[in-house]
């Protein structure tokens, strides 16, 4: 029975029959009915299941397009109206003005009607148009403000947070994503900790032409990144989860406000920059050129940490290459001795130090330099990027604080601006926040971040896999080489609502 204090979600976790419309529609129709009669609320389907996914061409698909008032949406929409239900479908559609083919996914309200239709951004190159970035794809609820991403439009960082933007309270996410790879539960995960809304990602089950299902997972979380349901079937199921409401009916624990609090978007603006004609990074910024580079982050026993303990650490791991190594913060850390360290070993060092007023000081030494930016005042609106950037050996090497690294956002200034690698410095670091470092190589960039609990180093993923990592926890080394050609070849995704992600919105600092 569905709680007094809650709104029920049903996914409808089908066995996709590729290229078989009728069974599926069948199914599908047979299966948001049963969800409709237990009691759901709003039913959420997955990405494309009616037609399957792998399509060669248009031509391929073209048999099985419908548009969004064809047999599919108009029989959802009986159920709907029949039964009071919000209904969420994913298509392959056909545009009947234009003939353009996309990959989208439609809301049906209560009353039948068509309430929001989204097509997929990142979408299949063999035969979808891409959609609009400035296409609306929230909607409102009687619990709340809806948002819609299909699949991969998931996998970078900057589509969910225009969803944060947008007020999203519940991200509905239908998909068609196997396992193996890189996992969708930690980029899910990870994206509802960046933003925190709700999100419902509808699976599916089944064997497509060239994807296995038949173990792919459906899930629901909670705006602090808690599992609420995750489940897979290799039969078609429904699957039902309960989301708490407050006393006024909407869902509660939404922590969008509080995530975006101290967002400065006057310091994103690199985002905007358009790379896709350029093939090589090295030559248009002017960058080291491309070599292996040793990250070794060093999570000393003894607190504050002692120089000459660090330089029995460094020269037992230093190689004949170029090697960089991450400190944690150390209230008592001398400047002149840890810059003195640097030339002697001819490596670079980067910890963060204290500074006046409760300040943070990013600082980096090298064998020729020393760059230290102080970050007390990254909560303002003036327009200087208070993050240090300096190329070592083969590399160009960012810091930041990690409560400024959080947003997706800056991750991407750094990529765009040429970074290979961010560094971070923290007091302590929880497994929440590692996750949202390592999400960020999705970005194209290495991230390495020490702290007093331990270290990880996390690399750009090749392909659909998972990134690497190297990690410790408690005292300890974790080293790992860094391939720069690859941190070199990026790939942006540039279909983006640029000016609601740098609107700065009339109140801001920091909470």
């Amino acid at each position: 029975m569905q709680m007094n204090n809650s709104m029920r979600i049903a996914l409808v976790h089908l066995n996709v029959h590729y290229k078989k419309p009728e069974i599926n529609r069948s199914n599908l129709f047979r299966f948001n009915l049963e969800a409709a009669l237990k009691g759901a609320d709003i039913i959420l389907n997955t990405e494309l299941p009616v037609t399957g996914y792998s399509f060669n061409s248009r031509e391929d698909i073209s048999e099985y397009v419908e548009t969004d008032k064809g047999l599919t949406v108009m029989g959802l929409a009986d159920i709907a109206r029949e039964h009071s239900k919000y209904i969420g479908i994913g298509l392959a559609e056909r545009d009947d003005t234009t003939g353009i083919y996309y990959n989208s996914a439609v809301m049906i309200g209560p009353d039948g009607r068509q309430i929001c239709r989204y097509r997929k951004i990142n979408a299949e190159m063999r035969w979808a148009c891409p959609g609009d970035p400035k296409q609306e794809n929230t909607f409102d609820t009687p619990w709340g403000r809806m948002g819609i991403l299909i699949c991969s439009d998931t996998y970078y960082g900057l589509f969910p947070r225009s969803m944060a933007l947008k007020g999203v309270d519940l991200l509905w996410v239908p998909t068609n994503w196997p396992p193996g790879g890189i996992d969708a539960k930690e980029v899910w995960n990870a994206r509802v900790l960046e933003n925190g809304f709700f999100l419902a990602a509808c699976n599916r089950s089944g064997k497509d032409r060239i994807m296995n299902c038949r173990d792919a997972i459906s899930c629901v979380y909670d705006p602090q990144g808690r599992e609420i349901f995750s489940a897979s079937s290799e039969e078609s199921s429904v699957f039902f989860a309960d989301l708490p409401l407050d006393e006024n009916g909407k869902l509660r624990g939404v922590l969008h406000r509080e995530k975006l609090a101290n967002r400065t978007p006057v310091r994103y603006t690199p985002i905007y920059l358009d790379l896709r004609q350029v093939d090589d990074l090295t030559a248009h910024y002017g960058l080291p050129e491309p070599a292996p580079l040793q990250v070794h982050c060093v999570v000393p026993a003894e607190r504050p940490f002692k120089i000459d303990s660090l330089e029995r650490i460094i020269r037992s791991l230093k190689g004949k290459g170029t090697d960089l190594f991450v400190l944690p913060p150390s209230p008592m850390a001398d400047k002149t001795a840890l810059h003195a360290l640097a030339k002697r070993n001819d490596v670079a060092l980067c910890t963060t130090l204290p500074g006046e007023k409760n300040e943070r000081i990013c600082a980096m030494w090298t064998a020729e330099s020393e760059y230290v930016g102080i970050s007390a005042d990254i909560y303002g609106q003036n327009d200087r990027f208070p993050f240090p950037m300096m190329h070592y050996g083969p590399a160009k090497v960012a810091m930041a604080p990690f409560d400024c690294f959080v947003h997706p956002e800056l991750a991407v200034a750094f990529s765009k601006l040429g970074c290979d690698l961010v560094v971070l410095s923290e007091e302590k670091i929880e497994n929440d926040s590692r996750l949202l470092c390592a999400i960020k190589t999705v970005e194209k960039i290495a991230v390495a971040v020490c702290a007093s609990n331990g270290g990880l180093v996390a690399m750009v993923p090749q392909g659909h896999e998972r990134w690497e990592e190297r990690s410790i926890e408690g005292p300890g080394v974790c080293s790992y080489e860094i391939d720069i050609v690859r941190t070199r070849k990026k790939r942006f995704q540039d279909r983006l609502d640029f000016e609601l992600l740098l609107k700065n919105p009339p109140q801001q600092g920091r909470k």
